[in-house]
């Protein structure tokens, strides 16, 4: 009789650590999705030196709404807001928030005369999990400093 209970104890542990392990992966998937999100948001801003929309081209926000729905990138629900402040940038959030996609631009001047700017990008991981409610993780990532060209 002892062999049956030794059995199921060791299948339990096996299934146990499975499930363990494929969590972990899948975890590490959606870290990856979103740091490659941030990435291309981050690439966008440097390449228009700035989050703007008026360029010969479209602008970085244009860019940035392109390139987000190639990524697969998940789309906003209809209470989304963007916290006031986030990893220690509170200085301005950008209004011009995106209709389609979540995520958060802040921006940081730096220097004498706000010669430069730091711009801040919040994104997030979402993990939907049966009988509980979706989780979401927030991915922060900042920019290289940028001239700003509008200084005084």
């Amino acid at each position: 009789m002892s062999g049956p209970l030794g059995h199921t104890f060791l299948y339990n542990l096996i299934i146990l650590f499975i499930l363990i392990v494929f969590g972990f992966l899948a975890g590490t998937m959606s870290y990856y999705k979103a740091m490659k999100v941030n990435d291309t948001i981050v690439s966008e801003i440097e390449k228009y030196e700035g989050y703007n929309t008026s360029s010969k081209d479209d602008g970085s926000f244009d860019a940035i709404e392109r390139n987000l729905a190639t990524l697969g990138y998940s789309y906003t629900e209809p209470g989304f807001k963007c916290p006031t402040s986030y990893g220690g940038m509170s200085t301005s959030v950008y209004t011009k928030k995106s209709k389609q996609f979540e995520y958060c631009i802040y921006v940081d001047p730096t220097g004498p005369d706000e010669e430069y700017h730091t711009y801040g990008v919040l994104t997030f991981i979402k993990i939907n999990l049966p009988l509980i409610k979706e989780i979401k993780i927030p991915v922060f990532t900042k920019t290289k400093q940028i001239y700003n060209f509008h200084h005084k």
